[in-house]
């Protein structure tokens, strides 16, 4: 759902200027569109990161799910291009969520720290079956800045009474945080020991979300192959909670004396900065509720946006009045959030609802 309007300007993109038999060769065997705009636009694109870029716009499961409709001549021609640019292939995955049954042990845990405002997300991987050849590779969420995050990685020991808390060097490990992505692999599972992969100081990311409770960390899991056939099992899901925050910026208007006050440009003008409102993104996570109210406390209306829907889908709760003022008049609108989610555990204040205030001029003219 977060990843659509990214990767609908990105395909505009990338599309200009790729190949023409590539769209006859879908419509003679009858491609679905998405699949077919999926292909054309990992043959145009450029360089490595603008690929890697749009390929961070579907889940691990969407980009096999795409690939698996086209036919075998173009899944070869995608897997070509994937390799000359140093990427991941993208391979049939078959889930594995029985850990147990394969030898797995995965778990994905998050702590706050208060006092630094940030995230710590802990990975731990450990195999009863071995697994030597084993790469780890966990996505984060779009809701994460992960620009000032630290990257630690050690091993533990098994013992009688659980898991040790000697934390031992990994100097075969090689793990990388790269544009929200983290791998790890090189690590030898059959001696029996846990990796444990860990990212401190992932804070919210700035305007790309309003925040929110419940919000999942990421995705990911632990990816071998056996018989040419990629196995994949994953973490545990693992939420977040993150401050409600969203700035409230309405806008003064100049009428003529009679003309009655437009609310509605007040929220959103025609021509203005959308940046600060909903867009289905942003607020996600929690329901926006602007109120309109006058100088004295007195209700003109409240403009209603659910999560997950553009500032265009809003409505108002009720027919606004025609109000004529006869003098400049102020106005304060209030913006509510509340999370639409139950908390996913302890983490910071203000995740349940958050409000903020500001005002608006109506300028009235002879």
């Amino acid at each position: 759902m977060k990843r659509a309007g990214i990767s609908l300007a990105l395909v505009v993109m990338l599309l200009l200027g790729a190949a023409a038999p590539v769209q006859a060769q879908a419509e003679e065997t009858g491609l679905a569109a998405e699949a077919e705009s999926f292909y054309r636009s990992v043959l145009a694109a450029k360089d490595r990161e603008t690929l890697q870029t749009y390929l961070d716009c579907f889940s691990d499961q969407r980009r096999v799910e795409l690939r698996a409709e086209l036919p075998a001549t173009l899944r070869q021609g995608l897997d070509t291009v994937l390799q000359q640019m140093k990427l991941p292939s993208i391979t049939p995955v078959e889930e594995n969520t029985q850990q147990k049954e394969t030898g797995w042990q995965l778990d994905a845990s998050t702590t706050w720290d208060d006092a630094a405002g940030s995230y710590t997300l802990r990975l731990e991987t450990s195999s009863e079956a071995g697994g030597a050849d084993a790469v780890i590779r966990y996505t984060l969420a779009s809701e994460l800045d992960a620009g000032s995050a630290r990257l630690q990685y050690w091993a533990v020991d098994k013992t009688p009474q659980g898991w040790s808390q000697t934390m031992q060097n990994c100097p075969k490990v090689a793990a990388a945080l790269d544009n929200g992505v983290l791998t790890a692999s090189g690590f030898d599972f059959t001696t029996g020991k846990k990796l444990v992969v860990q990212l401190a100081g992932l804070q919210s990311a700035r305007g790309s979300s309003f925040g929110g409770q419940g919000i999942p960390v990421g995705e990911g899991g632990v990816l071998q192959t056996v018989h040419e056939t990629d196995y994949m099992v994953r973490y545990p899901a693992v939420g977040m909670d993150l401050p409600l925050n969203a700035p409230c910026f309405p806008v003064d208007q100049t009428i003529q004396n009679g003309q009655a006050v437009n609310f509605g440009y007040m929220l959103r003008p025609p021509h203005g900065d959308s940046s600060a409102l909903p867009d289905g993104t942003n607020n996600a996570w929690c329901n926006a509720a602007y109120t309109v109210t006058d100088a004295n406390g007195q209700v003109m209306g409240c403009f209603r946006v659910g999560a997950g829907q553009p500032v265009g889908a809003g409505r108002w709760d009720a027919p606004l009045p025609q109000i004529c003022p006869q003098s400049d008049t102020q106005y304060t609108v209030t913006l509510t959030l509340t999370a639409v989610q139950d908390a996913a555990g302890s983490g910071p204040s203000g995740t349940a609802q958050a409000a903020c205030s500001s005002t608006a001029q109506v300028f009235v003219q002879p």
